[in-house]
């Protein structure tokens, strides 16, 4: 086998699945294409399973794609102009011979304006196709990869798409269940290329599609599928699953004593905490030290981070937000460890079964940021925001409850109506059934609206994910009444990844409060 053909099919195929890359004017544009989703068949295929002549069976399949007996199709728009797109179909050929075949692609729309209901319009794209040619009786299979590209046409109309395409087969790649036989690649234009040597084919596939709305956009979908997956992976050790007794947060906090080291600048610094719930080990890292006379952010970082894992593998909000930049920040840095977030994923598992060890992590972290505040505030009288995602947004928001003494919050996807995240949002997938059967007890832990609310200082600057599928924004929002709220397109898994928007605005909290 020629390793200039493997070069070729590997290159094609993956330049082939991924499609042509968007410009920037086509990433950001609002195009609506009528569409999410869309699922249907190819008709035209489906008689290629059954009993017809065999002048037909020989000649149809040009007619079909080249798919055989029955189908499906279905596709998903990731953007207005663009969807990724496969195709199963699943077919006896004759007596002996059974053929399964799956492709996967892209499709993308050269539309700029608004899509009438009328029609879609014109398309290109690239799919890789993998076959797999069955002999039942000797038992042998067939395997083949090939890349094609192609071009068409898409009419709408209400409920429906009828598509119409033009296909290309570049190569293939094939190889058998034999043994002693080799896999070898060509490129390939026809089925028939000692009588024609370049053959398309084309195929119809009528589908339903869903129309587009706010409910379902990549956001959503990314938030969904984060809660989905989460909640397989806990399995049993869903969160609260053996107990909903805990203290109130303002119970946990005032019970919370720190054994507090001495700073002596830039490193990481281990504490030793006593609570409620046992010995904790809470951290904090002096990540950026200017001195005195600049201000000072304390990060408090999201559920199941490693705030102190300083590479751009690592899952680190505080690393992407203020470290993987270009810009200078102008301040001194000091990011906080919660407890719990020293140990593995299952160890975390483990302790978040107790709803007593979750409100515990998160008084730690706030009874920490107070100790830091304090401890600044000896040496420094420049302002101190305290700022957090998520996890660290609720932290965030309980120390301003309690103790309002850092210069400003911003607060970062989160609220005060924290126990709503387990009991309404897509995130009560992960909350065990103790808790969803007991909504007012999680509600009476872990909702502090009415701490939150007696505090009036204009020192508040907090940031949500418009359609974010936890911290949900029209729940959340409520929390905000009075004080200027900035609003990202995002849902919460893009929002945590979108480092410049987070970035942006704590620094321009830092810049209002630095006048």
């Amino acid at each position: 086998m020629k390793y200039t053909n493997i070069i070729f099919i590997v290159l094609a195929t993956v330049i082939l699945t991924i499609g042509v890359k968007n410009n920037n004017a086509y990433a950001q544009n609002k195009t609506d294409y009528g569409t999410a989703w869309y699922i249907g068949t190819n008709p035209v295929a489906i008689p290629l399973g059954f009993s017809i002549k065999d002048e037909a069976k020989r000649f149809l399949p040009i007619a079909a794609g080249n798919e055989y007996g029955a189908n499906v199709v279905g596709g998903y728009f990731f953007r207005p102009n663009q969807n990724i797109e496969g195709r199963l179909s699943l077919s006896n050929i004759h007596q002996v011979a059974f053929v399964g075949q799956f492709h996967l692609g892209t499709n993308y729309y050269f539309h700029k304006g608004k899509i009438n209901n009328s029609k879609m319009g014109w398309y290109i794209g690239g799919f890789a196709k993998y076959w797999d040619f069955y002999n039942r009786q000797t038992d042998i299979h067939f395997h083949n990869i090939s890349p094609y590209i192609g071009a068409g046409y898409t009419f709408s109309a209400k409920r429906f798409l009828l598509d119409l395409r033009i296909n290309q087969t570049l190569a293939v790649y094939s190889w058998s269940s034999l043994e002693q036989t080799k896999g070898n690649a060509a490129w390939m234009f026809s089925p028939w290329p000692e009588f024609i040597p370049v053959i398309p084919t084309i195929s119809l596939t009528i589908s339903y599609k869903h129309k587009k709305s706010k409910a379902m956009n990549k956001h959503i979908f990314f938030d969904n599928l984060t809660a989905s997956v989460g909640a397989m992976v806990a399995g049993k050790k869903k969160f609260f699953a053996n107990s909903i007794q805990s203290p109130t947060f303002e119970e946990q906090v005032a019970a919370v004593e720190l054994e507090f080291p001495k700073i002596a600048g830039e490193g990481v610094y281990e504490v030793r905490a006593r609570t409620k719930a046992g010995d904790l080990d809470p951290a904090f890292c002096v990540a950026q030290w200017k001195g005195p006379d600049f201000p000072t952010i304390i990060y408090n970082h999201g559920n199941n981070e490693r705030p102190f894992e300083f590479k751009k593998s690592a899952k680190n909000t505080f690393y992407n937000i203020f470290i993987n930049t270009k810009d200078t920040i102008e301040a001194n840095l000091i990011v906080v460890r919660a407890p719990f977030h020293n140990s593995s994923l299952k160890q975390y598992q483990d302790t978040m079964v107790d709803l007593s060890n979750f409100t515990a992590m998160i008084a730690t972290s706030v009874k920490l940021n107070e100790e830091l505040v304090k401890e600044i505030r000896k040496n420094s009288t420049a302002p101190v925001i305290i700022t957090g995602i998520s996890l660290g947004g609720w932290v965030t928001n309980i120390h301003r409850a309690i103790y309002n003494t850092s210069t400003a919050y911003a607060p970062l996807m989160a609220g005060t109506y924290l126990g709503e995240l387990f009991i309404k949002s897509k995130y009560r997938k992960m909350a065990s059934d103790i808790a969803l059967h007991n909504p007012q007890e999680i509600r009476r832990v872990l909702n502090f609206d009415d701490d939150f609310n007696r505090r009036d200082t204009q020192n508040l600057f907090p940031l949500l994910s418009k359609y974010d599928q936890f911290i949900e924004y029209d729940i959340q929002k409520e929390s905000y009444n009075g004080y200027p709220l900035k609003t990202i397109e995002c849902g919460h898994v893009t929002g945590a990844i979108n480092s410049s928007e987070l970035r942006n605005h704590i620094l321009s909290v830092l810049r209002s409060i630095d006048k």
